[in-house]
């Protein structure tokens, strides 16, 4: 069984969804399936890469015409990789703390360890004390993704 099937299994049993995590272990098994995933998961990658590396490298050396549009969907991607990662320390420090782990413990444990981020180091102690403030309603999220696309 993989960590995340692991991590899935516990949150099975303590009837908490974990959304990422799940997300996290099919994006696995698709990348073993492919063979990207037996020697290092770090290549899972290539399971969203075109089979041909000439469009890659294609794609990346066109030049914009719209460099204000590009900068917007950079932040856009940005943004959207930030709040991934809260989801998952939210995810993480849920599941904790649902089967009966000290919360500042298992921060410790996990803001030093490889799934430790920015996120997780700066933003889980607010969600511990109780003073996390987001930037933005879900409803605020939702009407940007909207007009972005």
């Amino acid at each position: 069984m993989t960590l995340q099937g692991i991590v899935n299994s516990g949150g099975r049993q303590a009837n908490i969804p974990l959304f990422l995590s799940s997300t996290t272990e099919q994006i696995l098994f698709s990348g073993v399936t492919a063979g990207y995933g037996l020697i290092d998961d770090s290549k899972l990658y290539k399971i969203y890469l075109p089979q041909e590396q000439s469009l890659i490298f294609d794609s990346a050396s066109l030049t914009s015409s719209n460099p204000a549009k590009d900068a917007e969907t950079l932040q856009l991607v940005q943004n959207l990789m930030k709040a991934v990662n809260l989801a998952v320390a939210a995810e993480a420090m849920a599941l904790g703390k649902k089967v009966g782990l000290n919360q500042q413990q298992l921060y410790d444990i996990i803001k030093g360890a490889a799934g430790g981020s920015w996120v997780f180091q700066n933003k889980v102690p607010e969600l511990i004390s109780g003073d996390f403030k987001a930037g933005k309603t879900v409803s605020e999220v939702v009407s940007e993704l909207v007009s972005f696309s």
